[in-house]
């Protein structure tokens, strides 16, 4: 989808001496699927120019969909392999308190701390050393 010019306007711009003309190509690039060969997940839609196609082939990236076994393999890995579907990286904040404003900010932050010494401890194989936060004063909020 081009830049699209109203009648009106281009009518204005004739009259002023000057001309319009849909270029080819306006909308970007082409587009094109790659696919990881090793775990067959897929990229839909990203750039096929010249840089894009030696971009992502230089990542390691294959162009065109998977083949089936190995998009049907990525599609059916296990739970806990998939970070969309792993309940451990979502947080519900409790319910709202008017009288203590900072509840929300600091159920996040120590929720986000909690994940980030889980995570930290998965790659490392060390236990986590816990960060003290600094505390919240509600004049801050009064910038959000």
């Amino acid at each position: 989808m081009g830049i699209s010019v109203s009648a009106e306007i281009k009518q204005e711009l004739a009259i002023k001496g000057y001309y319009i003309e849909e270029l080819p190509d306006a909308d970007g690039p082409p587009k094109t699927t790659y696919h990881n060969p090793r775990t067959g997940q897929e990229f839909r839609r990203l750039p096929a120019d010249a840089w894009g196609i030696s971009h992502y082939l230089g990542r390691g990236l294959r162009v065109g969909p998977a083949p089936e076994d190995l998009r049907q393999a990525w599609e059916q890995r296990p739970a806990q392999a998939r970070p969309e579907l792993d309940s451990s990286l979502t947080f519900e904040l409790p319910e709202a308190s008017p009288q203590q404003p900072t509840n929300n900010l600091e159920a996040l932050v120590l929720a986000l701390q909690r994940q980030v010494a889980e995570l930290t401890a998965k790659l490392t194989g060390e236990p986590a050393i816990p960060v003290a936060i600094a505390p919240i004063k509600p004049t801050q909020l009064k910038l959000l």
